[in-house]
């Protein structure tokens, strides 16, 4: 593969309250995932972004970036993608217990593809749209002792309207080396053109994949914790997880006899849990170990008004074990240096 990329930089203190920064990258690139058959991946992007910071309990921040990215995969097909991001926050205190940000956004993307006669999106330009709006607020319940966080991230896509993420957080320091924390939050993946808008065909108006009406997949996270640090020389982490999943991709076949065409649909459901563990261990002041390790258990299965031709499969491959230790060391010269050691479990569907 080949790629060269270039960009910049600039920030800018404008006065003692307000600063401003601009960058902008360029690519261009033969990736060859095939082997032989090397594609053309051109793109350009731009950010700016200003600060102003009122006083040390309010600021805002308003960022605009625009992207252009370009495929010609040389065998008729290629695509350009243009978005254009806004978004702005405000931060301040309200009292002396609460902490309030909140916060809009816009975001607008044009897709325009050189179709192939078997291989399509439909229609070959369209233009999809994404506003978003948040609120959060951080609450001293009882002074470094009981945090609550509470939020709402709402937002309306061009293809399933209005979706709505909360999400609750609660932090106690039970001791001064000791916190517990929960959280509960909801998420959402909006549908992208390829779930709703592909079309594969056997042969001209023979459709083999067919865009359909796949909605947003769907997961309610709960998460519990407990963080130990004994001054600076070694920190314990603890973090278990349930995550509840409704609405997963599956690929749904057609009608009998031939079973054509299939269709990008929800009809997946499951659940994962599990558990994290970390530790860093400052050996000296010069030397830090860490060490990791995640169990996860995956549960998905179909529904019943489903006809998954992967029978809940195609999203589940993932290991049960985890593990990682890292050494990082300060030499003399002003020289680091690092080693890791990691494992992961193998994968049972298909078995790696």
């Amino acid at each position: 593969w080949q790629m060269a990329q270039g960009g910049m930089r600039l920030d800018w203190d404008i006065t003692e309250k307000d600063d401003l920064t601009f960058q902008a990258n360029l690519y261009d690139g033969r990736p060859d995932p095939d082997g032989g058959a090397p594609v053309v991946a051109r793109g350009t992007n731009f950010l700016g972004r200003w600060n102003h910071s009122a006083s040390a309990d309010s600021d805002v921040q308003l960022q605009v970036f625009v992207d252009q990215t370009w495929r010609d995969f040389r065998n008729g097909f290629a695509e350009n993608l243009r978005t254009y991001d806004f978004e702005g926050q405000h931060r301040f205190h309200a009292g002396d217990r609460h902490e309030l940000i909140y916060g809009v956004g816009f975001r607008a993307m044009d897709h325009d593809v050189n179709n192939l006669e078997l291989f399509a999106f439909l229609p070959a330009r369209k233009s999809l749209f994404l506003y978003s709006a948040f609120a959060q607020d951080e609450i001293a319940v009882v002074k470094e002792k009981l945090d609550l966080t509470l939020g709402i991230k709402v937002e309306h896509n061009s293809y399933t309207g209005f979706q709505y993420q909360p999400n609750m957080r609660l932090s106690w320091a039970a001791r001064e080396s000791q916190t517990l924390w929960l959280g509960v939050s909801r998420a959402v993946r909006n549908p992208t053109r390829i779930d709703r808008e592909f079309f594969l065909y056997l042969a001209p108006q023979v459709p083999f994949i067919a865009g359909g009406e796949f909605q947003s997949e769907e997961v309610v996270a709960y998460e519990l914790g407990w963080r130990f640090q004994h001054r600076e020389r070694l920190s314990l982490s603890l973090a278990s997880f349930y995550n509840v999943y409704d609405n997963i991709r599956s690929v749904e076949v057609g009608p009998p006899p031939f079973f054509i065409p299939v269709t990008f649909g929800n009809g997946v459901a499951g659940d994962t849990y599990g558990l994290e563990v970390s530790v860093t261990r400052h050996v000296k002041d010069w030397w830090r170990l860490r060490a990791g390790y995640t169990w996860m258990e995956k549960r998905l299965s179909v529904k019943p008004n489903s006809t998954d031709s992967n029978e809940g499969s195609a999203e589940s491959n993932d290991p049960r074990h985890q593990f990682l230790i890292q050494s990082s060391m300060d030499l003399p010269g002003n020289i680091e240096f690092g080693a890791v050691f990691r494992h992961v479990g193998e994968l049972p569907d298909p078995k790696i």
